[in-house]
């Protein structure tokens, strides 16, 4: 999923403010996300305990906002 970084800047070398593509890694516990940056790189991976957790850091755009992101 497209979101947007709105934690704290430079927390795991992000940018808040900034785009980036979070993909869940399934089986993980708790719940892990790949972080990658418009390019399609890997930038880090981070676990949350939760999907509130997760979502006090990123907010999910909308994809006609982004269109040609990608």
């Amino acid at each position: 999923m497209v979101c947007k970084f709105i934690g704290a800047n430079g927390s795991l070398g992000l940018r808040r403010g900034e785009v980036y593509e979070l993909t869940p890694l399934i089986g993980s516990h708790p719940i892990t996300v790949a972080i990658s940056g418009i390019h399609g790189s890997t930038i880090t991976r981070c676990p949350y305990g939760s999907f509130e957790k997760l979502f006090e850091n990123w907010l999910i755009c909308d994809p006609k906002v982004l269109s040609g992101w990608r």
